[in-house]
């Protein structure tokens, strides 16, 4: 797990004394890999890149980077390829040097070229200079758990796993792309191919993208949710999900260093961790939190009861107010792309105490909630839609009516948005669209950006994810609670949790992994038909079914608590006191937003309305965040 850099100059310039520019760029990223770095560049002067490794696979200096092999093929590769040696004992013809997967990752572009990624099991983002072509080839994983941005700023195409590096080359400002900040008051996040800088762009997940003398290519998808026929029998099906599971634990069980576990005492990470236990004789560290005098927030026993039945190196710290109070300070230096998901919180403190105990590689549970709708809060969505669907085809007028009368009697900001939605012809279900809603928004914005906004739909985003779920999904289960499914892999694990997951893993230099999110259970999960998913009333049914005699009943069948922070609790003085002494000089600089409406909002909040502490959260990390990143 790594940091790649790298500038190419576009028109056939050469590059020429560009190794000082990576160099600092890898320098900034250096908490992704403080093991080693490297920089290189082609001998005619077409190309330079650089990496910082976090020595994982091959610890030897044979995994060195970049790598180059003697016909000048290049590569500068973060993350890891978890099925490599059986790759490579597909091609003996190759003189393999290394026991490293990034070498693995040289060999099959040689022999497949683009279509190398369709082998590749893992999580990754890297660059291959290709010096016979003269140009870049670039690839994401098929999920998203690794970042890739870029620019053509300067008539350069430069690009890193993190903004920060971009942002030191001399003619890559630090300015605001106003239409992501838009996008991002109602998502908490930016999606793709937007980031929050004009002029820098991500790679989506599974798309690869050609870069050569004549310009950027369009990026292209390699890769698409490959739905498929699932058991009728509920035996069968609970055997194919335990084969995926096993087959995925196996893989990603793959490190030349110790595995250890983010361990919550639920489903997902219980089930990790039983497995975990089976599959290696070395002791298996386990890491909780728990929040102090915060009794509703404490998951913390019954991690403590799993790592006692397993017999594993269990660690927990107790977090206190004043910890919080200095890591939310601090969080906006670590999230260069913003992210307003105060969950961020436990994670940091999770990696941090990894990294403490020299553990580079953590499995987590994430995953299973999206893909077999375990969310219990999802469940007034899918149970909705029927309604949603009718009162969607009723007469203009009388939506405008409804949504009217909705404001006036319902305290509800979803059922708000539900009629506010069907009012536009919109889809119901936004996944993680909880920060600042659609139905009031543009009162919260300046009246000149907001004029400036009518040409922006954040719909849009959903609207597109929908035509491509109906069109993936063809004959198979084509319903509304799969479609939300769907759109938790394709828009907020890729762009919210994955972010997370990466930003503050590798801060403490840690790396996390994803055993639920291997491709090929993605592909099983969404193929299996929603009734398996809920039924009784249980959330992830048929997971907690396939978990039986793994996992113990109490376990598997108690209400899910949620990765939860007593944010109302702790964080309401330090959030209040920040927006109101900052909020004045933030909406005179930027002119983006309603000074009056944020403060009314705030106020609301003061006096008892904690469904606005999510606005809180969001419009403090943005202040802050802006008045770090942006500068221009």
């Amino acid at each position: 797990m790594c940091g790649i850099n790298g500038i190419f100059p576009l028109g056939g310039k050469r590059a020429e004394g560009l190794a000082l520019r990576v160099e600092t760029m890898n320098d900034l990223i250096r908490h992704r890999g403080p093991d080693d770095e490297g920089v290189w560049s082609d001998p005619q002067g077409y190309v330079c890149l650089g990496h910082r490794r976090l020595s994982i696979i091959e610890l030897s200096r044979r995994g060195h980077q970049p790598m180059v092999l003697p016909d000048g093929t290049a590569i500068v590769f973060n993350g890891e390829i978890y099925n490599f040696r059986e790759l490579k004992k597909a091609l003996p013809d190759f003189d393999f040097q290394s026991d490293s997967d990034t070498e693995l990752i040289l060999a099959l572009y040689q022999q497949k070229g683009a279509d190398c990624v369709d082998d590749l099991i893992g999580q990754f983002a890297f660059v291959i200079w290709d010096p016979k072509k003269r140009g870049l080839f670039i690839a994401r994983d098929r999920i998203g758990k690794k970042p890739f941005y870029f620019t053509s700023l300067g008539g350069n195409f430069a690009f890193s796993s993190e903004i920060r590096s971009l942002l030191s080359l001399p003619y890559v400002k630090g300015k605001l792309d106003e239409k992501a900040f838009y996008y991002f008051l109602t998502f908490g996040f930016v999606p793709p191919p937007m980031t929050m800088f004009d002029g820098i762009a991500k790679l989506e997940q599974g798309h690869s993208l050609w870069v050569d003398e004549n310009g950027v290519g369009e990026p292209k998808p390699y890769w698409s949710v490959k739905f498929q026929d699932t058991p009728n029998s509920e035996t069968e099906l609970i055997d194919a999900i335990r084969q995926q599971i096993e087959r995925s634990m196996d893989l990603r069980m793959v490190s030349d260093v110790p595995v250890g576990i983010f361990l919550s005492g639920g489903v997902d990470s219980t089930g990790i961790a039983t497995m975990m236990k089976a599959r290696t004789d070395n002791p298996v560290r386990s890491f909780s939190i728990s929040f102090a005098d915060q009794p509703d927030y404490d998951e913390a026993a019954d991690a403590r009861a799993t790592a006692k039945r397993l017999g594993l190196d269990h660690h927990e710290r107790v977090v206190t107010r004043d910890d919080m109070r200095k890591m939310i300070g601090d969080i906006v230096g670590v999230l260069d792309e913003p992210l307003a998901d105060p969950t961020c919180i436990p994670i940091y403190f999770l990696s941090e105490m990894a990294s403490q105990k020299k553990t580079k590689v953590v499995l987590t549970g994430d995953g299973p909630d999206e893909l077999l709708l375990g969310y219990r809060n999802w469940r007034r969505y899918y149970k909705a839609y029927p309604w949603f669907r009718r009162y969607s085809k009723l007469p203009g007028v009388l939506k405008s009516a409804g949504l009217s009368l909705g404001r006036k009697l319902t305290d509800s900001p979803r059922m708000v948005d539900m009629l506010y939605r069907a009012n536009r012809g919109q889809e119901m279900f936004w996944g993680s669209a909880s920060s600042f809603r659609e139905s009031e928004k543009t009162g919260l914005l300046h009246p000149e950006f907001a004029e400036r906004a009518r040409q922006w739909d954040c719909h849009d985003v959903v609207a597109g994810l929908r035509a491509d779920y109906d069109r993936e999904s063809g004959g198979f289960d084509g319903s509304d609670p799969n479609w939300m499914a769907y759109l938790g892999l394709r828009f907020m694990i890729p762009n919210f949790y994955m972010h997370r997951a990466d930003r503050l893993g590798m801060h403490h230099s840690v790396e996390l992994r994803a055993p639920f999110l291997d491709h090929n259970f993605v592909n099983l999960a969404l193929s299996i038909r929603s009734e398996w998913k809920i039924r009784n009333n249980v959330p992830k049914y048929i997971l907690k079914r396939a978990f039986e005699g793994l996992v113990p009943d109490k376990v598997l069948y108690q209400q899910k608590k949620g990765f939860c922070v007593p944010l109302r609790e702790w964080g309401e003085d330090i959030m209040v006191s920040y927006i109101m002494e900052n909020l004045d000089e933030v909406c005179s600089k930027s002119r983006l937003l309603n000074k009056q409406a944020l403060i009314a909002q705030v106020e609301e909040f003061k006096r008892g309305n904690s469904l606005l502490a999510d606005n809180m959260w969001t419009l403090y990390f943005l202040i802050a965040w802006m008045q770090r990143w942006i500068t221009d």
